[in-house]
């Protein structure tokens, strides 16, 4: 090619990419359009393509499909094995016709989530797209009522995705004997069991804090949580029970963070007791309004400003926050720092508030250390800088520690 054709070929390539694309140009994307079938063909016999070429059902050799290729269940303890809450029924897996699942019902609404599963769209396009997995592990899971009819306890989302959206008529499905307590379906260890799978098949079916939140009180409402006396053992014995309950539904560190799980326990001895037992500022929500209400005015010249105590770098990085207000506005005379605990700690709440009395002298002993190793032993001196108190937040140390009023710290000599 001559140099005048490069010129001409370049020329036209920058006015086709300055041109305004016309409406079949605008799909025109630099690494292809994503095809519908991306399966491989030996894949293609381990997916039923739900909605697609009028298959409306799952046939036996889905079923059979499913049972061959499904992974061993004796690898899942907390479903059914040694640690499991429902005993497998005896038909196993089966199809069920979906107009024998009753999704309307008392059962269904106190095991439906706080609110609807967020990734629903995304389950949905994955299900339209590639067709519904014969190998995954976790089927729906049903009960027999004594009716005779059938509720989802766990797997809703797939369920009414199927049903809804795709027109199924029936599904593959797990059969678990129905709990019965009192001549009564059981409805506690079901609520608890849908907790538990909920957990246990992150991503897809995770439970949130107000799902666990809104188990726990069920499980107050219909008394599988009992009230004791409004004392320290009567206490202790109701603590006990939620934090067992918690343990059942399988919400532990990986799946439940310290501070949720402790506020999920104050939420329930509140609605055990009727009193309330702690202040909390989750992420320091509240700490703010706290001051304003209990005679601590921001003004001009002084300002309080609150911190999360958990260590001594905590008040530290408070020491350096204050300073910068400082630099930034001139008229400050004063900063007062203030301490809380985002969620005391549900197994002893008296002792975890008590416990940062000692904050104080932890952070002087670092301000030594770090004087020594870094600024040649220099005094400290911080006069417009002060670790003033913390919040009281546990009632039943009112006492001595009144709820409406800050807790000072002892004064020291850096502080003026």
């Amino acid at each position: 090619m001559t140099q005048t054709q490069l010129m001409a070929s370049e020329t036209n390539r920058l006015k086709l990419s300055n041109k305004t694309l016309t409406s079949s140009q605008a799909t025109i994307i630099p690494f292809g359009l994503k095809t519908v079938d991306q399966l491989a063909p030996e894949e293609e016999g381990f997916f039923v393509k739900v909605g697609k070429d009028k298959i409306d059902r799952f046939s036996d050799d889905n079923l059979q499909t499913y049972k061959n290729e499904r992974p061993n269940i004796k690898g899942d303890p907390y479903v059914y094995g040694s640690r499991r809450l429902l005993d497998r029924a005896e038909e196993g897996t089966v199809l069920l016709y979906c107009t024998d699942v009753d999704s309307d019902n008392e059962y269904s609404t106190q095991l439906s989530r706080f609110r609807i599963n967020q990734i629903k769209p995304e389950i949905k396009d994955d299900m339209g797209e590639n067709g519904f997995s014969l190998t995954e592990k976790h089927p729906i899971k049903v009960i027999k009522l004594p009716t005779g009819k059938y509720i989802v306890i766990d797997g809703r989302t797939r369920f009414t995705i199927l049903r809804d959206d795709f027109g199924m008529k029936n599904i593959i499905a797990d059969v678990f004997e129905c709990p019965m307590k009192d001549g009564k379906v059981d409805m506690g260890r079901l609520v608890i069991f849908a907790i538990r799978m909920n957990q246990l098949t992150k991503p897809h079916g995770e439970a949130t804090y107000a799902d666990i939140g809104k188990a726990i009180t069920f499980l107050i409402e219909n008394k599988d949580i009992i009230k004791f006396t409004n004392d320290t053992e009567g206490n202790q014995k109701m603590r006990d029970q939620v934090e067992a309950a918690l343990e059942d539904m399988y919400c532990n560190i990986k799946n439940l963070s310290d501070q949720k799980h402790d506020q999920i326990v104050h939420n329930a001895m509140y609605e055990l007791t009727g009193d309330q037992q702690v202040v909390s500022f989750p992420n320091g929500s509240g700490a703010k309004e706290w001051l304003e209400t209990a005679g601590c005015p921001q003004t001009t010249e002084c300002k309080y400003l609150p911190f999360a105590m958990v260590t001594p770098n905590a008040a530290l990085s408070a020491f350096i926050t204050a300073q910068s207000m400082i630099d930034k506005d001139p008229d400050i005379k004063e900063i007062k720092l203030v301490g809380y605990v985002g969620v005391i700690k549900s197994d002893n709440p008296e002792k975890a508030w008590q416990d940062n009395f000692k904050l104080k002298e932890k952070v002087i002993e670092m301000e030594k250390e770090l004087s020594k190793a870094r600024f040649g032993g220099v005094i400290r001196r911080s006069p417009k800088i002060k670790l003033w108190g913390i919040i009281p937040q546990v009632y039943s140390l009112d006492n001595k520690y009144p709820m409406g009023k800050i807790c000072h710290w002892p004064k020291d000599s850096a502080e003026g």
